[in-house]
């Protein structure tokens, strides 16, 4: 579980959030919802460590983040960012980078770490892969080796910014599946997407951050009920239920 406690961030003396308050429980997945630059990603980078927070707290299982080193953030926490470089090395070892919070004295790999890279790429179905150039994939095929990349880390904690970036229509199926499979395991997962639809489908919670602060907290049908998506997207949704479960969708 994570606990975001009265946290106050921002880039300098521009103070971007405003007092978040936020708790992801563990085995279940979170969908933070809002517009453009009203500091999603600013969440997230302050989560990890990447932004100073200059007030409030991140609590992982009741333990604060804030104090510990980045190596140690990274045992507690995986962190996908949006619109990552291409380093000039195979998948495999990108996926490896995974293992860097894990790896002791003198720095190498061991079986155990060759062992969940495997897994993690056969999970996103990229093993074989393993030996191609990061330069050489498709931007989908990119996304998901991040991916790969994240589970490798084996946190329980995983923050994902825009996951589904890149990767069409069948490949965010694919993609739901697993982050469902790591909210089964017993994971933590806080995502950032702009899709309100998969969102609703995925999510066992809702937040919308709007203009910095956290105004609305809940599962997708008591906000959809209480008319707060709606005013998000400007859109009317409705649902449906079916034999696969209720399904969402936008009314024009």
């Amino acid at each position: 579980m994570i606990e975001i406690q009265h946290l106050c961030a921002g880039y300098g003396k521009r103070e971007i959030l405003h007092d978040v308050n936020l708790t992801v429980n563990s085995g279940e997945i979170t969908t933070l919802l809002g517009s453009n630059g009203c500091g999603k990603s600013t969440l997230l980078k302050s989560i990890v460590g990447l932004l100073p927070v200059n007030s409030g707290d991140v609590l992982v299982d009741g333990v604060s983040l804030l104090p510990q080193s980045s190596t140690q953030r990274a045992r507690q926490v995986a962190y996908l960012a949006q619109g990552r470089s291409v380093p000039e090395i195979t998948v495999e070892r990108m996926v490896l980078h995974g293992r860097f919070p894990h790896l002791r004295y003198p720095r190498r790999y061991q079986k155990e770490d060759y062992e969940v890279a495997q897994q993690a790429m056969e999970e996103m179905g990229i093993a074989h892969l393993a030996t191609q150039p990061m330069a050489n994939l498709s931007g989908g095929m990119r996304q998901k080796v991040y991916i790969a990349m994240a589970l490798a880390q084996q946190a329980p904690v995983i923050l994902l910014d825009e996951p589904t970036t890149y990767l069409d229509v069948s490949q965010q199926i694919k993609f739901m599946d697993v982050v469902e499979k790591l909210a089964g395991q017993g994971k933590a997962v806080f995502m950032v997407l702009h899709d309100i639809i998969m969102a609703m489908k995925l999510s066992h919670q809702l937040a919308i951050l709007q203009d910095g602060a956290i105004t609305h907290v809940g599962t997708p049908q008591d906000m959809l009920e209480a008319g707060v998506l709606t005013q998000l997207c400007q859109v009317d949704i409705q649902w449906l239920d079916t034999s696969k479960g209720r399904q969402y969708y936008y009314c024009f």
